[in-house]
C-alpha cells in the first residue's frame, strides 16, 4: 500500500521545496501530489505557460525516489482569464476561489485545451509521473449557471435527446398546470435541482445535462492526456453522494477513478455516544463499491487526516480511525 500527500509548492518559497520534499521522504510517503490549482502560477499571463518550477518539483521527488501525480489546473482561473472574458464565470459568482469557471464557455474550453497539451507535451512520458487527475472535485454549488450559452447548451442536449419539441412536452407532463412549450427558445436551465412548484422531470434532465458538461469536459482533457500518457491512469477525484455529475457519465475517459473522503466533520446532533468521531463504515464501504464498480480500478484520493477546520463544529477524531478508514479501503480494493 502506497500512502502520499498533497503539495502546493506555489503556495511556498522555492527555498523551503528542498527541506519539505525531505520531510515527505523522511515520514515515507511514496506520492506526491501536485499543481490542481496552480493555473495562475503556470500561466501568469496569457500564451506565457510556464512549467519549468513545475519540472524542477517532479525531479525534487524523483531524487528521493518518489512518484508523482500531476494535475490539471482548471479547477481555478487566472484573473487575467476573467478580466479578459468576465462572462468566463458562473452567473453570480466574482473572480476568486475554486471551482467559479463557466465549463461551457468557448474561451475556457480553448484555454484549457492549450494549458493540458502543454503539460502533457512535458510531463506525459516522465518516468516518475504514475497518474494525472483532471480538475478538482467537479461541483458547482448545486447551482446551474444560467447564461445565454448555457441555456442554448441545454436545448441542444435536449433536441438530441428527445428530437421534437412535443416530445419534451409529453416526457416532461407539461400539460400539468398548462406549463408545455411552444418554442424550444422558451426552455431555461433551472437555476438549480431544487423544485416547489417547479416541473421535477425538467430538474432532472437538468441535472442529467449538467452531468453531461462536465463528462464533456473532462473528455476533452481525457483526449488529450491519452496519446502522451501511456498506461498511466487518468482520474478526477468526486466526492461522496454528490449529485453535480454521475460518475458513470465519465466511464470511458477514466481509467482510475476516486474519490475524497472526509467522513468525521462533525455535523452530527446529539449524539449518544462517540461512534460520529469514526464515521459511517457503511457510507464509506458504499463509496468504495461505486467507485470499484465503473473499471474496476480505484483509489482514495484524498482521506481526512485527523481534525478539519471547516466544519460547523470541528471534532476530534478517534483514535485509530484513519487507520481503520485507510485498511476499510484496501480490503474494497484500492
Amino acid at each position: 500500500m502506497k500512502i502520499g500527500t498533497y503539495y502546493y509548492p506555489e503556495q511556498w518559497p522555492r527555498d523551503q521545496w528542498e527541506r519539505d520534499f525531505d520531510r515527505m521522504a523522511a515520514m515515507d510517503l511514496k506520492i506526491v501530489h501536485m499543481s490542481e490549482f496552480a493555473w495562475g502560477t503556470i500561466e501568469p499571463r496569457e500564451g506565457d505557460i510556464q512549467l519549468d518550477w513545475l519540472s524542477d518539483c517532479v525531479e525534487l521527488a524523483a531524487k528521493r525516489k518518489m512518484e508523482v501525480i500531476l494535475c490539471t489546473p482548471t479547477a481555478v482561473l487566472p484573473v487575467w482569464m476573467v478580466d479578459k472574458h468576465p462572462d468566463i464565470l458562473l452567473s453570480g459568482y466574482r473572480f476568486g476561489g475554486r471551482r467559479h469557471g463557466n465549463h461551457l464557455h468557448p474561451a475556457l474550453l480553448d484555454y484549457t485545451r492549450k494549458v493540458v497539451e502543454k503539460m502533457a507535451e512535458r510531463f506525459g512520458d516522465h518516468k516518475a509521473v504514475i497518474g494525472w487527475q483532471i480538475d478538482n472535485e467537479l461541483a458547482s454549488d448545486s447551482k446551474f449557471d444560467q447564461s445565454e450559452g448555457t441555456h442554448e447548451a441545454f436545448r441542444g442536449w435536449l433536441r438530441g435527446k428527445y428530437g421534437t419539441l412535443d416530445r419534451v412536452n409529453e416526457a416532461w407532463g407539461t400539460q400539468f398546470w398548462n406549463t408545455f412549450y411552444s418554442d424550444w427558445k422558451q426552455i431555461l436551465l433551472p437555476p438549480g435541482r431544487q423544485t416547489v412548484y417547479g416541473n421535477p422531470h425538467q430538474s432532472v434532465d437538468a441535472s442529467r445535462f449538467w452531468s453531461w458538461t462536465f463528462a464533456q469536459f473532462v473528455k476533452l482533457q481525457a483526449d488529450i492526456l491519452k496519446p502522451k500518457v501511456g498506461k498511466r491512469f487518468i482520474t478526477t477525484n468526486f466526492m461522496p453522494m454528490h449529485a453535480d455529475c454521475n460518475p458513470g457519465d465519465m466511464a470511458d475517459s477514466l481509467s482510475l477513478f476516486s474519490w475524497d473522503a472526509y467522513p468525521a466533520t462533525g455535523w452530527e446532533n446529539s449524539p449518544k455516544d462517540e461512534t460520529f468521531r469514526m464515521a459511517s463504515h457503511t457510507a464509506m464501504g458504499l463509496m468504495h463499491d461505486q467507485m470499484a464498480s465503473y473499471t474496476g480500478r480505484w483509489g482514495l484520493m484524498e482521506l481526512q487526516p485527523g481534525t478539519i477546520n471547516w466544519t460547523g463544529v470541528p471534532i476530534l477524531v478517534y483514535p485509530g480511525a484513519v487507520r481503520l478508514w485507510i485498511w476499510t479501503a484496501f480490503a474494497h480494493g484500492a
